[in-house]
């Protein structure tokens, strides 16, 4: 996954169907506040998270490996009770040479990631 993505048009376009319009658009960086669709009683809901896990190193941790998620104490319950979805219109990556590649999706369409939360108030 990402160290950084973008909502711009097609993410605040989504959030808007879903009656959200206080979001602003740029980067979203980990440790930053972002819009996330929770459910609630089987209805989606934006809620404004936190985008990060503390590890108990204090460390945030942002991305798991699929292969080993099921796997970790961190992300066990979460990934069953508590998962949410993140709108963005791409994503970023860095190279060896610390220069930067964006990702979008083919014709423009919404970037969705599927994450856990670590809490109910928070990731």
């Amino acid at each position: 996954m990402c160290c950084r993505y973008y909502i711009k048009e097609s993410a605040l376009d989504f959030l808007q169907r879903l009656g959200a319009n206080n979001f602003n658009r740029g980067d979203v960086h980990p440790g930053d506040y972002a819009p996330a669709i929770i459910a609630r009683e089987a209805n989606p809901v934006v809620a404004r998270l936190r985008w990060g896990i503390a590890s108990k190193y204090k460390s945030l941790v942002i991305n798991a490996r699929s292969e080993t998620l099921w796997d970790k104490p961190m992300f066990r319950e979460s990934i069953v009770k508590r998962r949410c979805v993140l709108p963005a219109d791409c994503f970023f990556e860095w190279d060896a040479n610390k220069r930067r590649s964006s990702f979008w999706p083919s014709e423009r369409s919404l970037c969705q990631f599927i994450v856990a939360k670590k809490q109910d108030h928070g990731w």
